[in-house]
């Protein structure tokens, strides 16, 4: 029969506390780790995650997971808005309000000019990304958009390769661009 050898504290493994620091936080406590706006607990094996205010809070015993499932689940934790830090949450937001005024600018330009070259490579562009028939031809299509344009499209396919831009977004474009979306 061979010793069941414990696990040094969760809160004392190097991977642990490297995985937290890249996320924004920083020990203040033996025990304890923070962003500035929430917390995470340790105590053993058991992680208590107690998120800024008006979010819930998290438990979890995490003995028998490997780092590797640990990282996973404290990934989708750490992503959701309460237990961001504040500049992360503000440079979320200022994304977004940079892919809203893309998406709005690409409407527009369909709207004013759906027959001209850089109105039919942006409808074709946002279908693209909507229906997923990739028939953009990336060569005429950087041809046929002005300096503001290109940024639009730079800052949409962005979002897209980042996974934040979302279908109804897309939806909401095409129509607001008087695409019929079913």
């Amino acid at each position: 029969m061979t010793p069941d050898l414990q696990q040094p504290c969760l809160a004392r493994q190097s991977w642990f506390t490297e995985f937290l620091a890249a996320h924004g936080f920083q020990r203040t406590s033996d025990s304890s780790f923070s962003n500035g706006r929430a917390t995470l607990q340790i105590e053993g094996s058991v992680l208590l995650g107690v998120p800024a205010p008006g979010g819930k809070g998290w438990r979890s015993n995490l003995a028998e997971a490997n780092p590797e499932t640990a990282r996973t689940l404290l990934s989708q934790l750490l992503a959701s808005s309460y237990f961001r830090s504040q500049a992360k949450n503000e440079e979320q937001a200022l994304a977004q309000r940079k892919l809203h005024v893309a998406l709005t600018g690409i409407a527009e330009a369909i709207r004013e000019g759906a027959e001209t070259h850089s109105g039919a490579e942006l409808r074709k562009f946002l279908w693209s990304l909507f229906n997923g028939h990739h028939e953009v031809n990336l060569w005429r299509f950087r041809s046929n958009l002005d300096s503001r344009r290109s940024a639009w499209v730079v800052e949409v396919f962005a979002a897209a390769m980042n996974g934040t831009l979302r279908d109804d977004d897309l939806r909401l474009t095409l129509s607001e661009s008087g695409e019929a979306v079913l």
